[in-house]
């Protein structure tokens, strides 16, 4: 049996690190944006870490909102961009930016208006309540540049311009870096703001990374240089098309990102300082999760631009070999988290009940994630990139609406700690997950090549 045959070949390998190493540098760097804040801020207090661990769930809905839609873009421009059609490329640029912008400039209106409305859905609270509110009105203001910053790289990757967007997040975390230290704890003259000074250092270095990436995409003569005229040019036949790819992968993205939603608020009730705990591992899983977001964009190049090619069993043998390096590199993750869970907590300076709580989630969190990650990298990777998001949204709709917030909800109901409950959602959605995607993988029904019109 050769090891080929489930891992891919060298040439295979080199392809896919030539693509996958730029997208997590970026994604690394990303990752980093949000680290840096939590460490700053955790010096503040547990009201205050607590307070932007819930705000970010309310942005981390934003987020899986612009990534359905430019997942649904990204998807659109890697099977074009392997058929040779730049019309179709240059109009599915355009389709994912107007939506993104759209959707961006509706909820900074809302959060800005209405901070209140959207803190008290997660926590009963009043002092994380009235700081994370302050935090998300000022945070508001770069929610556009989210839409703008998805949407460039989505086409980016797509069309296999790994680097550019990159430059723009190095940027961007620099810039957030540089602005929170000076505006967090009032270095060099600058006046300490605290929480606020956190919302303002994200929002400049937001719209600095926009700038960055955009600048040098049309310098480049990328499609990010393409005139309105042709990334508006919709008509019927397009939209038609757009929609039929884009309503699975948007409904997927919203029914999980309001499961989510819907459990950040279970836990937020289950106890504020349960809540801390939650949020310093939630940050450092962001952080693993930018690898197996890389490798399902991977997949979405790798695989998505050989079946618009027309080379469906090249597209089935990348996502094997996909799926089998998944749960090898998750694992490897697992044991380096449960062999540095000590020092790892320790640097968030947090009192010793929230201390000890985030290591035993991050020994459950350690040991699923070959789980967690293996349905991932399918719902989120292969199974779009051959346009079969409606079975992805419907798997993702069992996991969460039908396994993980009733087995919160119950936990919150008989008043059960977080660790029994954390474990008892994780393991419940991941296993039946990893069925479902495997046995439509397995199947080959989901390579479906979409045609120019």
């Amino acid at each position: 049996m050769k090891l080929s045959r489930y891992f891919g070949t060298p040439a295979f390998c080199r392809s896919a690190l030539l693509i996958t190493l730029p997208i997590l540098a970026q994604n690394l760097l990303t990752s980093s944006f949000s680290l840096v804040d939590t460490l700053m801020i955790s010096s503040l207090g547990t009201v205050e870490l607590t307070a932007v661990g819930l705000a970010a769930s309310w942005i981390q809905l934003l987020n899986v909102i612009l990534f359905g839609i430019t997942g649904a873009a990204g998807v659109l421009v890697a099977q074009f961009w392997g058929a040779g059609a730049m019309r179709q490329v240059r109009r599915s640029y355009g389709g994912g930016l107007s939506f993104c912008l759209a959707v961006t400039l509706v909820l900074m209106c809302f959060t800005m208006f209405f901070p209140g409305v959207v803190m008290g859905f997660y926590s009963t609270d009043p002092a994380v309540i009235a700081a994370g509110s302050a935090y998300l009105r000022l945070v508001a203001l770069g929610f556009p540049a989210f839409g703008l910053q998805y949407t460039a790289n989505a086409v980016l990757r797509s069309t296999e311009q790994m680097r550019v967007p990159m430059y723009g997040t190095m940027v961007s975390v620099l810039t957030n870096i540089v602005m929170n230290y000076t505006l967090i704890f009032g270095h060099f003259g600058a006046p300490k703001l605290g929480l606020a000074g956190a919302a303002i250092a994200s929002c400049i270095a937001n719209w600095v990374g926009v700038a960055v990436t955009y600048s040098i995409g049309i310098a480049r003569h990328t499609v990010l240089r393409t005139g309105a005229r042709a990334m508006f040019a919709f008509d019927k036949p397009f939209l038609k098309q757009y929609f039929t790819v884009a309503w699975p992968i948007m409904a997927n993205e919203l029914l999980w990102g309001g499961g989510t939603a819907v459990l950040n608020m279970i836990y937020g009730h289950i106890g504020t300082l349960e809540y801390a705990a939650l949020t310093i591992c939630n940050t450092l899983e962001n952080v693993i999760t930018t690898v197996f977001l890389s490798l399902a964009n991977s997949a979405n190049v790798l695989v998505g631009k050989e079946i618009g090619r027309g080379r469906k069993e090249r597209a089935y043998q990348n996502a094997l070999a996909i799926t089998c390096w998944t749960p090898v590199i998750a694992a490897l993750f697992g044991a380096a988290l449960i062999a540095l869970r000590s020092p790892i907590t320790g640097i968030f300076h947090q009192n010793g009940d929230v201390t000890a709580l985030a290591r035993q989630l991050l020994i459950i969190m350690a040991l699923t994630l070959p789980l967690r990650f293996l349905q991932y990298i399918h719902i989120c990777g292969i199974l779009r990139a051959g346009a079969d998001g409606k079975k992805a949204a419907f798997y993702d709709f069992i996991g969460v609406w039908c396994i993980s917030v009733p087995a919160a909800l119950a936990g919150l109901l008989l008043h059960a700690p977080l660790v029994p409950v954390y474990l008892t959602v994780v393991l419940l959605d991941s296993l039946v997950k990893d069925v479902l995607v495997l046995r439509r993988f397995f199947s080959k029904k989901w390579m479906v090549q979409i045609q120019a019109e």
